[in-house]
């Protein structure tokens, strides 16, 4: 009686499974439930031969409609996908997306199913050599150049002029960028930069005296610093680093002192000094081909420095016990805006 009920149990379960079917992908997933969010319970690779449940299938090959026909298929709701109840290696169900299997039906239901399924192998992670141009491997030596124009906050400057100062004006610093960075060897992941930065930026200062007289100083700055450089987050369309530098700065002032009488005299000063920075930028990836957009913010860490005077002082109005232009410590803010060749 036992050996009867297994024997009777093994028949239905066959029965339950009608039709087979071959997988037509390199390797397709067995899923625990019909939708794609699902647990991936086993693979299948190409020519596996897999059972199908009877549900997906008319009870004869002339019948286009009956109440099997109805149960076709499990649809998935989010993905809109069709799948086909199969069983995993666990003897449990499973579910395997139709486009990738074969039904065999032997019958003429055969002929309007090609093998041939797909033009391209969704599932074929194979890579044919030589590989195409671009592929994305890692490259031992990569290059990134830019040019960005830079606009900054002012830096403030002072000098202990004898009169009374009763206005002053302090205009945006522009500049122009100019950097030049490798990847390094060990970055597997087209990451982490090094180079070298140059600058240079300018901003006008204009002072009014109470005596009428003016003062118009054209403060430069000239800097080269080590350039790092770190994508933290990147897509095929875009990209997003961070960056750091610590410049050398040569700074340089033009003081234009004219006096209410109309005496006029320029001195020049200049000092040199460090000037850290710490910013991040943002970068859309081929503008044009091998080409970026640059959109950067960053702050300047402006340490105090005494500018000494090129040359003694002629007229008197000048300082001559403290005959130094002084520029005071402090964050700046810097925005650029450029392109960015990669190659």
């Amino acid at each position: 009686m036992k050996l009867f009920i297994l024997f009777a149990c093994l028949f239905l379960s066959a029965n339950a499974h009608t039709a087979d079917g071959i997988v037509l992908v390199l390797e397709a997933p067995l899923l625990a439930a019909p939708s794609m969010d699902a647990q991936v319970k086993q693979t299948v690779r190409r020519g596996d031969k897999i059972y199908l449940h009877n549900q997906h299938f008319n009870a004869s090959s002339w019948e286009s409609t009956s109440d099997a026909s109805q149960r076709v298929s499990i649809i998935d709701d989010v993905y809109n996908e069709e799948f086909y109840q199969t069983l995993s290696k666990d003897g449990l169900p499973a579910y395997i997306q139709s486009k990738y299997v074969k039904v065999i039906y032997m019958d003429n239901r055969e002929t309007s199913d090609p093998v041939s399924r797909f033009k391209n192998d969704p599932t074929d992670y194979r890579l044919e050599e030589p590989l195409p141009e671009g592929f994305p491997l890692s490259e031992r030596e990569k290059k990134k150049a830019s040019a960005l124009f830079t606009m900054a906050t002012h830096s403030k400057s002072s000098y202990k002029f004898d009169q009374p100062l009763i206005d002053e004006s302090f205009d945006t610093a522009y500049g122009i960028e100019l950097i030049y960075m490798t990847k390094v060897s060990y970055d597997l992941f087209d990451r982490f930069y090094f180079g070298t930065k140059f600058g240079f930026e300018n901003n006008d200062v204009e002072l009014g005296f109470q005596g009428g007289d003016t003062v118009k100083q054209s403060m430069g700055r000239y800097s080269a610093a080590p350039y790092i450089s770190f994508d933290i987050y990147k897509t095929e369309h875009s990209r997003i680093s961070a960056h750091a530098s610590i410049a050398v700065t040569y700074h340089r002032a033009y003081m234009t002192y004219e006096a209410a009488n109309e005496q006029l005299e320029e001195r020049v000063f200049s000092a040199w000094g460090f000037t850290p920075e710490l910013g991040a930028s943002w970068q859309w990836v081929d503008v044009i081909p091998k080409v970026d957009l640059v959109l950067g913010a960053s702050l300047i860490a402006q340490p105090a420095v005494e500018l000494a005077p090129a040359s003694s002082p002629v007229a008197s109005f000048w300082n001559e016990e403290d005959d130094v232009l002084r520029m005071k410590s402090g964050l700046r803010a810097n925005f650029a805006l450029g392109i960015q060749s990669r190659y």
